[in-house]
């Protein structure tokens, strides 16, 4: 469960984010956000399984960024920790981080589902 005052960080930096791209700027930017970041939640294990440590710090990377945009700092923080892990040689709990991290995404999924206009049919990874 986010603490509350990630959601209403959320919720204010989408009504600034709405005055300043208006709102289909918005949904556009975080449609590809849930777009993006469900791709890259997902890639994490198989660079994770592959001892990709380059691949898997660029992803976190990824993530952290778009994240701050949002507001979503607990998520920011879980992908800081994930790159940071990342560096040669690797830290043993990379795994761990990587857990983390992937539920944080998966706890916040729905709030960004539920404040996106036009969600993207493609943020679920098939079954």
């Amino acid at each position: 469960m986010q603490p509350p005052g990630d959601i209403e960080r959320f919720r204010q930096t989408l009504q600034e984010l709405s005055r300043d791209l208006g709102s289909d700027g918005l949904a556009e930017i975080l449609t590809s956000y849930l777009a993006d970041g469900r791709r890259r939640v997902d890639a994490l294990t198989g660079f994770l399984e592959d001892d990709d440590l380059d691949g898997l710090g660029r992803c976190a990377h990824s993530l952290k960024g778009s994240s701050s945009i949002f507001g979503l700092i607990d998520l920011e923080q879980a992908a800081l920790a994930v790159e940071l892990a990342a560096r040669p040689p690797g830290d043993a709990g990379l795994g761990v981080l990587v857990t983390v991290l992937r539920s944080r995404y998966a706890e916040l999924e729905p709030m960004l589902l539920a404040a996106c206009p036009t969600a993207p049919t493609d943020h679920r990874r098939p079954e």
